[in-house]
This record gives structure tokens, sequence and C-alpha cells, in this order.
């Protein structure tokens, strides 16, 4: 059973629309950006159910390892890091155009209760995070005999 939507166009005929629709609300209800106005940020995820591991990649460009803050609490990974605006002051210029987001970046993922906290391992390359989520051992229900008093 898998605890995370099934985001892909290939499922349903409406699957091209659905995620035009969905990447336009997504960012509906962000903060409108104006001049010198920082926004809050969402990376872009693709999540992964695999067997023994969920594995997740992150779109972070432009951003360093170690402005990137990666932690899992109680079965939520939570990747959030911050980009600082270059364009403060206009001692170098005045700016003309800004199309280059900055901000802080935050996105909390749930992946349920059935993961080992302990043993998450990631990476960081070429402005992607690839973030790998081993996932517990079933425990096996089985049968027990309880004596009668």
């Amino acid at each position: 059973m898998s605890l995370l939507p099934k985001k892909t166009a290939s499922h349903s005929p409406f699957g091209l629309f659905d995620d035009g629709f969905n990447s336009l609300m997504e960012g509906f209800f962000l903060p409108l950006r104006g001049e010198g106005e920082s926004q809050r940020l969402m990376p872009r995820v693709d999540v992964k159910e695999k067997d023994s591991a969920f594995e997740v990649k992150a779109d972070l460009p432009g951003m360093k390892k170690d402005d990137i803050e990666l932690t899992v609490h109680n079965g939520v990974l939570s990747i959030s890091a911050t980009r600082e605006d270059e364009h403060r002051s206009e001692k170098d210029g005045e700016l003309l155009r800004r199309e280059r987001s900055y901000g802080h970046y935050l996105r909390q993922i749930p992946l349920g209760t059935n993961i080992d906290e302990q043993k998450v391992h990631a990476s960081f390359e070429d402005g992607v995070l690839e973030v790998v989520v081993p996932k517990l051992e079933p425990v096996e229900a089985g049968k027990v005999k309880v004596d009668i008093k």
C-alpha cells in the first residue's frame, strides 16, 4: 500500500490537464513577489516508493550543500534552505529585470511511521538533493497463545 498519491500523466486521459492545473494551483497560494520582496518557495520533488525504501529527489538549483537543512521527525521528511537576495543595494547599478527567485525553501513530505529515521542518507550534486529513507523490516503478525487462569 502506498502512502503517497500517484501523480503522473500516464494514468489518466486528463493527466496532462491535471498536472498543469495542479502546478497552477500550487503557485496560486504563494505570495505574489514584488520588487525587493522575498518569496516562499517549494522545491519540486519526485518521491518513489520501493520495497525497502523511499527515494526522494528535490531540485534546489543555485543552492550550496551548507545552505540545506534536512530532517526526519515522526515520519515526515523536511527539506529547508534559504537563498539570500544578492541585490539588496543599488551600489553596483540599477537592477533592470528580476526573474531569479530567492527566499526560504520548505517542503515537508509525510512518509508514514514505517521508516528507519536513524538510517536516512542523502547526497547533493548539481542542484539536486537525493534522499534515501529506508523502511523498517515488516513485523509478521503471528498468533500468541494466551494462558487462561
